[in-house]
């Protein structure tokens, strides 16, 4: 029996109750509706309605011709990121975030988020400023208690604060942390230390799993920096191994963690199998590709010890034999050719040993052959 449509009718009645309510819609909301929709279920009317709402929740200015053919829209944008003269200033140190980390009071992560936005929502970079000030939060955790449990009670408050915060965003906070993390302030993560990695990997699965944060966002600003870092003989092994952890439970994970980084449960496991979707699709799927190169050549740098290369081998060898990606490869099997060819990643450095040159048979052979050579990644 077919339940899409009343899956479909019973969300957007929900949704209409909210909006009757005086609500702002939940842009998340909106957005699953229309997934389960695919054009299919809704009336006209109210799919017009929908992709409206959804429409009026991406910043603009009054020059945007959204705002100009349906000026009701701009009552959306102005609720969450009001446009003025003179935006407010966010200061570069936000001291009650890191003060959040000793608060406990429950609600005190959604009293922050509303907080901070009701002072400077209309300053267009305080989700950049929010972002930075917790990273620098989490890197004092480790110093406050070595209580492991207390690490993750503080972690877990870190991620509902910065889901809550993405709630008052007209375009969510990913854009805003994947521009902190391929900008100058990078070099953050190079320094941080392994206790800090243990607390920043379960804030950033928290907010794939609630839907905050891209699969392909933590990907494109952690994962391939790393490999491509310890590729080219900057060696980080604290990075690469937390890179390398991030990676395998973000697109290899299918079953709970039984410590306290996520995903935790099957629910969790389930939201993460959904957002890896993106992964092999366009636009980012040529990323993804063009990471494989840079693996083989990081397997063999012999700078990096033989346990994380091992890891790094058994890591890529069952990526490559993901379904996704098996299905991406196969749809456009020029991008693999090109992807190897081109690589600068697989020039040898000494030709006469052939390391690289081998070692990019031996992978293409993975991807386009069904193998079982790959080591279980733990």
């Amino acid at each position: 029996m077919d339940t899409v449509p009343l899956i479909v009718n019973a969300l957007d009645m929900a949704q209409q109750a909210w909006k009757s309510q005086g609500h702002v819609p939940s842009r998340h909301l909106l957005g699953v509706l229309m997934q389960f929709d695919n054009g299919k279920h809704l009336n006209d009317s109210s799919r017009e309605q929908i992709t409206s709402s959804i429409a009026s929740f991406t910043l603009a200015s009054r020059s945007n011709p959204l705002y100009q053919n349906n000026p009701n829209n701009w009552m959306f944008l102005q609720a969450l990121q009001p446009i003025v003269e003179q935006p407010d200033v966010v200061p570069d140190v936000l001291a009650e975030i890191l003060l959040l980390a000793g608060d406990i009071n429950p609600n005190a992560p959604s009293a922050l988020a509303n907080g901070l936005w009701i002072k400077y929502r209309t300053s267009m970079d305080w989700a950049w400023k929010v972002w930075d000030n917790t990273v620098a939060s989490l890197r004092q955790i480790p110093t406050m208690t070595s209580d492991l449990e207390a690490r993750h009670i503080c972690a877990i408050k870190y991620g509902v604060f910065l889901w809550r915060v993405d709630e008052h965003l007209p375009n969510g906070l990913d854009q805003s942390v994947l521009e902190w993390l391929l900008g100058p302030m990078k070099a953050e993560i190079l320094a941080l230390d392994a206790e800090t990695w243990d607390i920043l990997k379960t804030v950033l699965l928290f907010l794939v799993v609630h839907d905050a944060l891209k699969t392909t966002t933590i990907l494109q600003g952690i994962v391939y920096p790393a490999w491509q870092l310890c590729a080219s003989g900057s060696i980080s092994e604290t990075y690469l191994s937390a890179a390398n952890s991030l990676c395998f439970k973000l697109l290899l994970q299918d079953d709970a963690n039984d410590n306290a980084i996520p995903p935790t449960e099957l629910f969790e496991v389930q939201c993460i199998q959904t957002r890896r979707q993106s992964v092999y699709n366009e636009p980012h799927f040529p990323l993804l590709v063009a990471s494989i190169p840079t693996l083989i050549a990081l397997e063999n740098n012999e700078e990096i010890s033989s346990a994380l290369r091992l890891d790094s081998t058994s890591l890529r060898c069952r990526l490559c034999q993901e379904s996704g990606f098996r299905r991406g490869a196969y749809r456009d099997l020029e991008l693999i050719r090109r992807t190897f060819e081109n690589s600068a990643y697989l020039m040898d450095q000494d030709p006469s040993t052939e390391n690289l040159s081998k070692g990019a048979i031996a992978g293409l052979k993975i991807i386009l052959c069904d193998s079982t050579d790959g080591m279980s990644f733990q």
